[in-house]
């Protein structure tokens, strides 16, 4: 009996276009039956004109054993870590097929190991550690409860629900953008502390890498003041791809360094200030699991998974951009590559069943129909109680003329 379903999305890189295409029930997937099937909804697409150009997914077992079982074509990276990042498609042998893994999904396993990086042995479950120096979630619970109390503070991000995470924080982005921010960074160089420097470059280059992949609209970059958040187009890629760049090799070196047997660090963190009530709870720190390489050269780094994820979308994203702006595409916001319109669609099946969270198959499938059929019917509603005036009202700083004063006929009084 099904107990899963898979549901395949289509989405316009240039227009506001998404809609369910496919759906499958199955009771346990593998990689093969989603190969035979993601292929065939890429077929069916593109013989309807709709040219398929990447495959967004998040990092689970099985899409990572999906795109492990494609032949890659990596032809300006070589392919030295086993990464599969495009592949010919096979509908349109002209095209490749980018693979990129959902990249708020990635900064949340980025944010996962970071935060089971701790010198407590029994919270710890990674020492990350990088030219020497420790790279660990103790300086940001310093820094959190060396700041609370003060009404104006650089770090004014950090709280209880992003320094002390349980389940339900754990699984927002939000949480994990807020601690990896370039706010925290600047805040944690400026205490100066010793053994703190790498941990700020970290949190630093994940920031930026994120911003890079993470633009929403035409306009957020202006607004915010934060051009890695601002389109790509052909004049102003080649710095942010620069920022992506720096990030891989950044990983790579950190590999190196923790290969090396003589990496260890020699300096001690002030844990007096760490001390806090939810320190004592171990539960609340996240339940990670672990590695599938769990050596001590894997627990100096970031998880493996999270390592290829990284990889794959970083160096699928640069080709990627430079094709679709080469065919015409005039800009492309980074954040139309994540699987953000899915989660919001299964939460639209999920919240129409009442106090039912779990929908079986059958009320799964008229949901998916009912929200397809109610789409293409349903009208945006009008908001408020005004509207657009389509006169064009002419502004002038002449004086206005002066109205004469016309008054009428005196009564009189007949005798």
């Amino acid at each position: 009996m099904a107990s899963k379903i898979m549901v395949y999305m289509v989405k316009g890189v240039s227009n506001g276009q998404k809609e369910v295409v496919a759906t499958y029930a199955s009771a346990n997937l593998s990689a093969t039956q989603m190969y035979s099937w993601t292929w065939k909804v890429i077929g069916a697409l593109e013989r309807s004109g709709i040219a398929v150009a990447a495959f967004v997914c998040d990092g689970s077992s099985t899409n990572r054993a999906f795109i492990k079982k494609h032949k890659p074509c990596n032809d300006t990276h070589p392919n030295e870590n086993g990464v599969v990042y495009c592949t010919l498609n096979k509908c349109a042998r002209e095209r490749k097929l980018f693979f990129i893994s959902d990249v708020p999904h990635l900064l949340k396993t980025i944010r996962n190991c970071f935060l089971n990086s701790r010198w407590d042995k029994l919270k710890s479950r990674r020492k990350m550690l990088k030219n020497g120096k420790r790279i660990t979630w103790d300086f940001i619970i310093k820094l959190y409860n060396l700041k609370q109390g003060k009404t104006l503070r650089k770090s004014y991000k950090l709280n209880a629900m992003n320094v002390y995470p349980d389940s339900y924080a754990r699984m927002k982005v939000k949480f994990a953008a807020e601690v990896l921010s370039k706010t925290v960074c600047k805040d944690l160089r400026s205490q100066g502390w010793a053994d703190a420097s790498e941990t700020a470059t970290f949190i630093e280059l994940v920031n930026d890498w994120f911003d890079c992949l993470n633009g929403a609209h035409s306009s957020i970059g202006k607004r915010v003041r934060n051009e890695n958040l601002a389109p790509y187009t052909l004049t102003n890629k080649e710095e942010r791809f620069q920022i992506l760049d720096n990030f891989l090799k950044y990983l790579e070196d950190w590999e190196n360094d923790a290969a090396n047997p003589n990496s260890t660090s020699a300096s001690v963190i002030d844990l007096s200030t760490t001390t806090a009530l939810h320190d004592g709870d171990i539960s609340e720190i996240e339940c990670e699991s672990y590695p599938e390489n769990d050596t001590p050269i894997g627990r100096r780094q970031l998880s493996k998974q999270t390592k290829e994820g990284i990889r794959m979308t970083t160096l699928a994203f640069k080709p990627l951009v430079n094709f679709l702006l080469q065919e015409g595409v005039k800009f492309i916001n980074a954040r139309i590559f994540n699987q953000d319109p899915l989660e919001q669609h299964f939460s639209k099946i999920r919240a129409g069943q009442g106090g039912s969270n779990n929908p079986n198959l059958l009320q799964a499938l008229n949901k998916i129909r009912a929200l397809h059929v109610f789409g293409h019917l349903g009208m945006r509603k009008r908001k408020g109680n005004s509207g657009e005036d389509g006169c064009v009202v002419e502004v002038t700083t002449e004086p206005l003329a002066k109205r004469k004063c016309v008054r009428g006929a005196k009564f009189v009084e007949k005798k």
